[in-house]
């Protein structure tokens, strides 16, 4: 079940019939309300989630399509301090609706930054992934990768890779589990790129993802 905006940021609202009256600044409290009833009368096996990440809500909620920065990748995009902060939300990235050039470079900050893929990259198209072999191939890949370190990116801990020491362009977060840690990393640079994790190198392809296990 997805309601769309229901866990944007407040909002003022002047209409005293409302059960907040004349108190034009309590929208977000009753929303909070709105989606505690929705939890509790959904079926089991179901899920609600929302549009826009707001720490408050996305606490409340299975799933938030993310919004603004940190969930749509640009060249100079900081996810770290969010999800540094706020792990433990299921955000997707955002900005995919077709197969545009740079939609490598999506998925991998997606991928390292523990965003679960873009819930509406095929909206409104008359077929299915198939249309876009190659972007279904490479999100593939990565599920593929997802799945094998499952314990990590699905139960695991998020923590920055920042002063890791990495080329620019290049990002990668670390996850734990337990006393267990992997780093993923992407290059979304058009060259392959050399980097060292856990005392050894490693070379990821151009726009590309790999995952490292410490030893």
């Amino acid at each position: 079940m997805f309601y769309d905006q229901l866990s944007t940021t407040s909002q003022l609202c002047f209409n005293e019939k409302h059960e907040h009256g004349r108190r034009i600044d309590l929208d977000a409290e009753y929303r909070l309300g709105n989606i505690r009833a929705v939890k509790a009368i959904l079926p089991e096996g179901h899920a609600i989630g929302s549009e826009n990440a707001v720490d408050r809500f996305a606490s409340l909620l299975h799933y938030t399509h993310g919004c603004y920065g940190g969930m749509v990748y640009s060249p100079d995009a900081f996810p770290d301090m969010f999800r540094q902060t706020f792990p433990e939300p299921v955000i997707s990235n955002r900005g995919i609706h077709d197969a545009k050039p740079s939609f490598r470079k999506h998925w991998n900050y997606a991928f390292v930054t523990g965003l679960i893929f873009d819930v509406s990259t095929n909206r409104g198209r008359a077929f299915d992934m198939s249309g876009y072999p190659e972007s279904a191939e490479y999100i593939k890949k990565l599920l593929a990768l997802k799945e094998k370190y499952h314990r990590f990116f699905y139960g695991g801990r998020y923590s920055s890779a920042f002063d890791l020491g990495i080329p620019w362009n290049v990002f990668g977060a670390f996850y734990d589990s337990g006393d267990e840690q992997i780093c993923a990393l992407c290059n979304n640079t058009e060259k392959p790129v050399e980097v060292e994790v856990y005392g050894a190198r490693y070379t990821i392809g151009a726009e590309d993802c790999i995952v490292v296990v410490r030893k």
